[in-house]
């Protein structure tokens, strides 16, 4: 079990051996596809064809990287862009993914084995210390820990959601739906359903946070569980510089500095980043000592965990 308070930050990486797209191939997807968007939402939803193709225009030219830093600039294009979103991702949500044992980078399934060693019951699960703040919309974490929890302790549908919903999992900006084991008004199964009610429910689940907001509830409850932990770390992170100020993990270390408490031990899997995009991330979370506080591995998730003894 988990007995050091401990958060993970998610980010877009952390659900992409579950079938989900990186930040950037999810921009290429709505980039790439105006007609078939255009088409969709005009069916589905009565959107103007030309006001899809003109959101879809101005996020290609603005070359900026992610769709929610796009949005967080341009109010206008709130609906379509969240509804362009939730029509590619709630497509992508695959059960057979997310259950696989031979997934690549499974870590949900790494973390399985660690979060139920000593629970003699499935309410054993809850005295683990642990907590997530995930960037992505996608529910693949509460979906495996649903399944995990039913069929390892042989229990109800309902008994193994009871759990899932009394664990620390906060989607920061929003999700497709809360998540439901069975077709539930305003809540969506993890399954691959693409149609008009279920786009509707999963694009009104996303949240849109104005650029200039950093202190919406999300960011502060994260906050609060970081002055809590022991451990912090961040798994398929990307760390966009908006995103990383408002979590604010800075400002906790800083406090913590001035106050003579320890500072936590911060974790960073940054997979794909060269040496100087790494020491920049430093630079991002704790300027005054960017070097001294956190271990960073250019390794997958699963491996992140098993190198640094993220979750011992």
């Amino acid at each position: 079990m988990i007995l050091k308070p401990t958060t993970i930050v998610l980010g877009a990486g952390a659900s992409m051996p579950y079938g989900m797209p990186s930040g950037a191939e999810l921009r290429s997807l709505i980039c790439n596809s105006p007609a078939a968007l255009a088409g969709a939402l005009q069916e589905m939803h009565h959107i103007e064809a030309d006001d899809t193709i003109n959101f879809i225009k101005n996020f290609s030219r603005s070359n900026v990287a992610s769709i929610d830093a796009f949005l967080s600039r341009h109010e206008r294009f709130f609906e379509i862009g969240k509804l362009c979103i939730a029509a590619i991702l709630c497509a992508k949500e695959d059960p057979a993914k997310v259950m696989n044992n031979d997934t690549e980078d499974h870590w949900y399934q790494h973390m399985w084995q660690i979060l139920i060693d000593g629970a003699d019951t499935h309410k054993d699960l809850l005295r683990n210390q642990i907590s997530f703040a995930t960037f992505n919309y996608d529910r693949s974490l509460e979906y495996f820990l649903h399944q995990s929890t039913k069929h390892t302790f042989d229990v109800s549908d309902q008994e193994a959601f009871t759990v899932v919903k009394n664990l620390r999992i906060l989607h920061v900006y929003g999700l497709l739906g809360e998540f439901s084991y069975s077709p539930s008004q305003g809540a969506r199964q993890y399954i691959n359903d693409n149609t008009a009610a279920q786009i509707t429910i999963a694009a009104q689940g996303i949240k849109i946070i104005p650029e200039a907001r950093a202190n919406d509830v999300p960011f502060k409850t994260v906050r609060n569980w970081f002055c809590e932990s022991e451990v912090i770390g961040f798994l398929g992170f990307g760390f966009d510089t908006l995103n990383v100020k408002r979590l604010g993990l800075s400002d906790v270390l800083d406090w913590n500095a001035n106050e003579g408490r320890p500072n936590p031990i911060v974790i960073a899997s940054t997979l794909g980043k060269r040496r100087a995009e790494t020491e920049k991330i430093g630079q991002l979370l704790w300027p005054k000592s960017p070097a001294k506080f956190m271990r960073t591995l250019h390794l997958e998730n699963t491996m992140t965990i098993r190198e640094s003894d993220l979750l011992g």
